[in-house]
């Protein structure tokens, strides 16, 4: 889980993506009869030369689209959506300018947070052109961009500099596509296949051919025999190069993955960091135990995306390396919501470097503490009464389904609230709890893609909400209940007794049928489920998933129709099957 706040509705996300680092060495700035004029977006610029190096000035920038993050160590220009105001170029010279001096900046010279070496004069920065320009993989070729954003060529005597500019996408349509995904009842009628067979599989390294992985970052509140994952946090910029205790023990000690979730503050390392990766590889290997690499996850809310060329080509550097491991695979993980300017498309790697993918799906009460939010910051950023792990991983699948991408998914890390740092937030106990419910047992039923579910255990004292077990002892109890129930991989080899199917359209020999109802009814709280037969009550629940196993040595030869009732907080629906019984046999089919 990052650090950063997760600000979706920010119009410019900030950024902290580097480059590898090119010595600049002092030198003056000379004069130079170069007349190459810089047409920079459209609009002329002022040039000037290094050595024979045409710069630009960093502080320039703010003239043209970009925000100036400037502070005692560090400046940083973001590029803005556009040109907001067409600059004066009354007093822009078209030869390329002297200046008096130039040395290395002593502060860290950031474009599109991109570190970049660059030069100071006279209390400003500078940057070379052809390093802002540099192509490093044909990726940047088919973008148009470099791994700063900026394009250039000569064209008539001209230096035309063009940029790509992070655009906010049309809100009204984002919001009405999500609006669209929480606003529709859903309900479904699921039982157990002992076959194992209704989950789709396909072929990715580490996937199961069934069943959940379910982990946790440490073991010390849940079942550790419950435990298929163990989900571990390596500092990229911090050139961490094995997994910390306590969780190296408790990898050592059982049969478990290793979920390797690699953050990463600073690209520039990436770069020229290959022998670290391959160290740190090394020592993960020497566990012996499948490990499934995160790569600089939650790029689309963080620093991390402001330059997307930038995040696709380390990502694809170090996922090569990765795939030189056999018992190893690459995880993508973004947020499951994206900032405005952020979508998911920016960011993908390409199918050959990806393995999983995974999202971090919180279920937040509020977004940002904030308690007054209207229902349609709610929607969009999937809190409050739409904060589900059914309704958020909705938006990468779509995302897949629209790019005709198929891996399998992971709640990669998630979880729901169990501490709010803000007043008025109401209660939490009942609310949790049902988020529990839908984030472990109607998750892997809706999304039978869905292979890995790792919680974060974990305070982060920053955040306005916490998500750790440690004091929810009614919590575990009720994740434990879902993991023991049969669905999931408690082990690295563990098979799972069955997984999910649709009850419908299916005939059952056997004289017990397990019967789940999922059901989401938006804005509402689900009160009881009842399952009726031939207009008669069998059997009622409050509970999550609702499950009843009505046994068939009872049930009259014959046709008869099966009622499944969800009563909410404001609605009642229904779901309508015939349940058919010939000899042993009972076939239970969605009722035309």
């Amino acid at each position: 889980m990052k650090k950063i706040p997760v600000i979706i509705a920010s119009a410019i996300a900030a950024a902290a993506v580097v480059l590898s680092l090119v010595s600049c060495g002092g030198s003056k700035l000379i004069l130079s009869t170069d007349s190459e004029e810089i047409i920079f977006d459209g609009v002329p610029m002022q040039g000037y030369t290094i050595n024979g190096t045409r710069v630009i000035s960093v502080e320039d920038l703010e003239r043209y689209g970009f925000e100036i993050r400037d502070s005692e160590k560090e400046i940083n220009a973001v590029g803005g959506e556009s040109i907001t105001e067409i600059p004066d170029t009354s007093g822009i010279s078209r030869t390329i300018a002297e200046l008096s001096k130039a040395k290395p900046s002593k502060k860290t010279i950031k474009i599109n947070s991109l570190r970049i070496d660059g030069y100071e004069a006279e209390g400003r920065h500078y940057v070379a052109l052809d390093k802002l320009c540099a192509f490093r993989t044909e990726y940047n070729s088919l973008w148009g961009y470099s791994d700063y954003n900026f394009v250039s060529h000569n064209e008539n005597g001209k230096i035309i500099v063009d940029v790509f500019r992070i655009r906010i996408i049309d809100i009204g349509a984002q919001w009405d596509r999500l609006n669209a995904m929480v606003s529709v009842p859903e309900m479904e009628l699921y039982t157990e296949d002992y076959s194992r067979s209704s989950v789709p599989y396909y072929g990715a390294r580490l996937e199961p051919p069934a069943g959940i992985y379910a982990g946790v970052n440490g073991d010390d509140v849940f079942e550790s025999d419950c435990l298929g994952s163990s989900l571990n946090y390596i500092e990229f910029s911090d050139y961490q190069k094995d997994i910390l205790k306590p969780n190296k023990d408790y990898v050592k000690a059982h049969s478990c993955i290793i979920t390797a979730a690699w953050n990463i503050d600073d690209l520039a390392d990436v770069f020229d960091r290959e022998e670290y990766i391959r160290e740190t590889l090394d020592n993960l290997a020497k566990y012996h135990k499948p490990v499934i690499v995160r790569i600089g996850a939650e790029m689309n809310v963080s620093e991390l995306g402001d330059a997307p060329a930038a995040y696709v080509n380390a990502f694809r550097m170090i996922s090569s390396i990765v795939h030189e491991y056999p018992d190893f695979a690459v995880m993508w993980s973004p947020n499951d919501m994206c900032a405005l300017n952020k979508p998911f498309e920016y960011y993908w790697p390409g199918d050959e470097y990806v393995d999983w993918i995974g999202v971090s799906a919180f279920m937040k009460k509020h977004f940002s503490g904030d308690t007054t939010l209207p229902r349609d910051g709610n929607v969009y950023f999937m809190t409050g009464d739409f904060a589900y792990t059914t309704n958020t991983l909705k938006n990468i699948t779509d995302f897949m389904e629209r790019h005709g991408i198929e891996k399998p998914i992971a709640v990669s890390e998630g979880g729901t609230v169990t501490q709010l740092n803000y007043p008025n937030g109401g209660e939490i106990e009942e609310w949790s709890k049902t988020r529990l419910g839908y984030m472990y047992w109607y998750a892997p039923m809706r999304f039978p893609q869905l292979k890995l579910i790792n919680y974060f255990n974990h305070n982060m004292p920053e955040e306005m909400q916490f998500f750790n077990m440690h004091d929810r002892p009614e919590f575990v109890a009720l994740i434990n209940e879902a993991l023991s129930n049969g669905q999931y991989r408690r082990t690295a080899n563990d098979t799972p007794s069955f997984t999910f199917a649709k009850a419908a359209d299916r005939t059952y020999e056997q004289t017990a049928i397990p019967l789940y109802t999922y059901a989401y009814l938006p804005e509402e709280t689900i009160q009881k489920v009842e399952y009726l037969l031939d207009g008669g009550l069998l059997f009622e629940s409050t509970k999550i998933p609702y499950k009843y196993t009505p046994t068939t040595e009872f049930l009259p030869e014959g046709k008869h129709e099966l009622v499944v009732r969800i009563t909410g907080s404001s609605s009642v629906k229904e779901m309508e099957f015939s349940l058919t019984r010939q000899g042993k046999s009972v076939t239970i089919s969605n009722k035309k």
